[in-house]
This record gives structure tokens, C-alpha cells and sequence, in this order.
């Protein structure tokens, strides 16, 4: 907001169709408050409060005001930079947010509004008689590629623990990463290469781990351990793109983002989803790569499996 002069941005984490709603100020996870659903735990970042506006106002240097249902569109006149956290519970609220803020430069909190926005621009570049940009349809309907496929997990999440379950009950090959021996040297990032580079199939390689191992491993110093594990998943990434790899899975929002910064790609287009919120991700710097990146709480038990059907055979 600053470096670009915007005076406002709206914080939208609402996602519906994903069961993330905002109503009063408020984040619900499938219909239970955030402070009293499984993410109340979370070993990473527990989190104890429902309220979008005191969880901002807690961190930012700037004003936060909550605009419920009934009074989306009535922007706060206010000097300098604040934000906006509008109610999101009907997809009609998006279309409300949209139509009302669409000139908006900078949107912010999560990618629900990213449909309703779609769906606005089309309206409006229809209305003016312009046609609707083609985009090739090989690139956005298609997202299947030929080549290698590896899979890398950091989420601790409950949803993630089960996907890597699934994944290693349907006999897929994985390796677990071990923070202890990662900084005992009895682990190393070049040990884990080879053993990607030497399985035929897609393998898994995750440091996903249960609260209490979580705990266990964070003796060594929360930070520090983050820390090295997002260095040693990404480089992985990278090192498997250099070697040919076209399709790269990931499971968690810190791991994901590491993983995309090693990788250096700045566009993307936007093809299928694997699950809601989930986008198959094609690099426009690199044509034949397939990126899948998901939050750790997203997708269905049996995401890996349908990333990889989704991404391969051609």
C-alpha cells in the first residue's frame, strides 16, 4: 500500500466453496468459529481467535474495519492507508465485493475473489463490445505433461498427515526427512537426491509430523528448524526441475511458497483445479513445468493421486 500509494485493500480469506467463511469479522472453518476448529492446535501457528479485524489490528500498522453483509460498499472515509475485512458467506457477497471494488490495484487474504472478479471483468468487457481474450486452451483446459513427477510435503496439518498416509497405503514410494539427522549430518540433501533420482514412479518426500513429534523436533529451535527443512525441500525442487522433472506437488503454505521463490518464476497460467482453491499452475518462463501448490488444510484424501492423474499421460 505504501510503495504504490494505495490508500485501501480488501482482506478477503473467504473461501465458500471450501467451507472458509467470513460473517461479522469472523472466520468459520465448515461452519465452526477458526478458535474452535482443529486449526486451534496447529503446532506451527495455533490459532486462538476468530476475529479477521483484531487479528490484523494486531499486526499492522494501519486502521482495520469489519463491513458486514448489509453494508458492503460503504467504504470508511478515512486519511491514509486502512483495510477493509467484508462479510463472505453467500457467493453473492463475492459478486457484491467484486462489483463494488473491482478498480481496486491490490487484493489481499486469500484467492476466493479471484471467480467473482473473473466473472466482473467479463461482464464489463462485454458490455463495451470487446471479446473475450482467448488464452489456448493447451495451456488452461489441458494440464497434462510428459515427464517425471516428485511430490514434497511440509504441511503438519491434519488433512496432510491423512494424504500421506493414503499416498504411502496405495504402495507409492516415500522418504521421510528427519530434522534431528538433518542437523547431525546423518541426513543429508544430497542422500535424499539420489534416492529421488533413483525411483522410477513419483515419489514423496515429506517432514510432515504428528503434534507430538512436531515438539519433539522444535527442541532444536522452532525457527532453525523451519528454516532448514524449507531450504532443503526447495532445493530439492529446483534441483529435480534442472534435471528434467515436469510436474512438482507440494503440500503446505510455507513449503509451497519456498518452493516457488527457489524456482524463480515470476507469471502463470491458471489451469484445472485439483481440489477447490487448488489451481494446476504452468510457468510462462517454463512451458512444459506443471506447479500444483496447496495450503495444507486443502484437498481431498486422496489429493497426490489425483494431482498426478491430473498432471500426467501426455
Amino acid at each position: 500500500l505504501e510503495t504504490y500509494q494505495i490508500p485501501f485493500t480488501v482482506v478477503c480469506p473467504s473461501l465458500p466453496v471450501n467451507g472458509r467463511i467470513v460473517c461479522e469479522g469472523k472466520l468459520y472453518v465448515n461452519g465452526i468459529l477458526l478458535e474452535e476448529s482443529h486449526m486451534r492446535n496447529h503446532p506451527l501457528t495455533p490459532m486462538r481467535k476468530s476475529s479477521i479485524p483484531e487479528l490484523m489490528e494486531a499486526q499492522s500498522a494501519y486502521p482495520v474495519f469489519g463491513l458486514w453483509a448489509k453494508d458492503i460498499g460503504k467504504t470508511p472515509k478515512e486519511p491514509g492507508h486502512f483495510y477493509l475485512v467484508p462479510d463472505y458467506y453467500e457467493d453473492e457477497h463475492g459478486d457484491q465485493i467484486a462489483e463494488r471494488y473491482w478498480k481496486l490495484p491490490f487484493f489481499t487474504g486469500g484467492s476466493g475473489l479471484v471467480g467473482a472478479l473473473g466473472r466482473y471483468y467479463r461482464k464489463i468487457r462485454m458490455a463495451s463490445g470487446e471479446e473475450n481474450m482467448c488464452i489456448s486452451k493447451e495451456l488452461t483446459e489441458s494440464a497434462k505433461t510428459c515427464g517425471k513427477a516428485l511430490l514434497l510435503a511440509g504441511s503438519c496439518s491434519a488433512i496432510t498427515l491423512k494424504q500421506i498416509g493414503e499416498y504411502q497405503r496405495k504402495g507409492h514410494k516415500s522418504l521421510r526427512i528427519w530434522p534431528d539427522r538433518l542437523l547431525k549430518g546423518t541426513q543429508t540433501e544430497t542422500e535424499i537426491g539420489r534416492w529421488i533420482w533413483e525411483q522410477e514412479s513419483a515419489p514423496l518426500i515429506y517432514s510432515s509430523a504428528s503434534p507430538e513429534e512436531l515438539k519433539e523436533s522444535q527442541s532444536f529451535g522452532r525457527e532453525k528448524v523451519a528454516e532448514m527443512l524449507e531450504e532443503t525441500i526447495s532445493s530439492l525442487a529446483r534441483e529435480a526441475v534442472e534435471n528434467g522433472y515436469t510436474r512438482i506437488i507440494t503440500a503446505g503454505g510455507e513449503t509451497s511458497g519456498a518452493v516457488t521463490k527457489a524456482l524463480g518464476y515470476q507469471a502463470f497460467y491458471i489451469g484445472p483445479s485439483v481440489a477447490p482453491g487448488v489451481p494446476i499452475m504452468t510457468p510462462l518462463e517454463n512451458p512444459r513445468l506443471r506447479l500444483v501448490l496447496k495450503s495444507g488444510n486443502f484437498g481431498q484424501e486422496d489429493f497426490f493421486e489425483r494431482a498426478l492423474h491430473m498432471t500426467g499421460g501426455r
